[in-house]
């Protein structure tokens, strides 16, 4: 039982010491996702105004602070398909 107390404690002040990381809460968004994060994102935060093209949403959706582009992005598309 003490060492169970002992390892929560260490842990509880690592947390503190440390905090959350900057990718928290955060969603990614790669070449395999973001017509489905895009339609979500444009059907509840835009509330599917058909007016407002996908570059925008894109762009919404990066300029609320919790969607970021993947390193994905930076891969050439010949090899996109072989990612798992």
């Amino acid at each position: 039982m003490k060492l169970r107390t002992q390892v929560f404690r260490a842990g509880a002040e690592e947390h503190e010491r440390l905090g959350a990381g900057p990718l928290k809460n955060k969603t990614s968004i790669n070449p395999r996702n973001v017509f489905e994060k895009a339609a979500h994102f444009h059907k509840l935060a835009l509330r599917g105004d058909p007016r407002v093209p996908l570059h925008w949403t894109l762009l919404y959706m990066m300029r609320t602070g919790k969607y970021y582009a993947s390193a994905a992005w930076g891969i050439p598309v010949c090899f996109v398909s072989l990612l798992p």
